[in-house]
């Protein structure tokens, strides 16, 4: 399965705006182009968790082997009490499932500091985390700045 979006994602943004290629979805390529790609690739997916891979870290210290040295890593969760099933689906009383954004902020707040141990452990390493949590708040607190009109489901 592919990206939950039809459009572009965090990861397609940031080339972009470095004036970079788009990075490929890591999915498209053949063993060999994965391997000897320049561009990095793109390893979003909306069914990441199912794909046969093993887990973040594991691949991390792989790259590193294979000479990385920066990382950007999309290490936290949007707010899921947020996105439209959810809100369809639970009973709430506000514009989000508060009780599943606590969850989430509960283990958005210890991915700082697996980024700090993974960057000691991996020495002259740089792994920066990527606060999607953050991006979606913004981007609904003030869509009209991100060329949208409104942020249905999202805050």
């Amino acid at each position: 399965m592919g990206p939950a979006t039809n459009g572009r994602t965090v990861v397609d943004f940031i080339p972009q705006v470095a004036g970079l290629p788009f990075p490929p979805p890591i999915l498209r390529l053949s063993k060999a182009q994965r391997k000897t790609t320049p561009t990095g690739v793109n390893h979003g997916s909306a069914s990441s968790g199912k794909q046969p891979s093993p887990p973040p870290a594991i691949k991390i210290f792989t790259i590193y082997k294979l000479g990385a040295r920066k990382f950007l890593l999309d290490n936290n969760v949007s707010p899921l009490g947020c996105v439209p099933a959810n809100i369809h689906a639970k009973k709430h009383n506000t514009s989000c499932v508060e009780d599943i954004n606590q969850r989430v902020a509960f283990f958005n707040g210890l991915l700082p500091n697996v980024l700090t141990k993974l960057e000691k452990i991996l020495t002259g390493s740089t792994l920066v985390g990527c606060d999607l949590y953050k991006l979606f708040e913004d981007v609904c607190n003030q869509p009209a700045s991100y060329g949208a009109l409104f942020c249905y489901g999202f805050l």
